[in-house]
């Protein structure tokens, strides 16, 4: 299926999550486990890594992305993170110059609280 893109976590991984699990989901997949989850008494809290489009779009083209693949992405994001707010716990800025392990402590902190 041309220009179609399927992404899927499966039931078993999120049930035999263990405490500092990390699954990376579109709102509508975390709208699609929530009840999973919720029925099996699993903590979990939702957090936006977010990220300017001209953020995204910088650093897609720093690595060599293929501009139509860029504008894609962004399109699709517009739309897949589009009235997701109902669902998110915390938002973490992703636009500095913040290290993925500065990234990571954040996470883990809003996770451990």
């Amino acid at each position: 299926m041309d220009g179609t893109w399927w992404y899927g976590t499966p039931k078993v991984d999120l049930i035999g999550a263990y405490d500092k699990s990390v699954i990376i989901l579109t709102p509508d997949g975390v709208r699609s486990v929530k009840p999973l989850l919720d029925n099996n008494g699993i903590r979990y809290i939702v957090i936006l890594l977010g990220s300017k489009a001209s953020v995204i779009k910088r650093r897609m083209i720093l690595r060599g992305d293929d501009m139509n693949e860029i504008i894609r992405r962004i399109r699709a994001d517009d739309e897949d993170f589009e009235d997701c707010e109902d669902i998110i716990d915390y938002i973490i800025s992703n636009d500095s110059s913040t290290t993925i392990s500065e990234l990571a402590d954040e996470v883990e902190n809003k996770y451990y609280g």
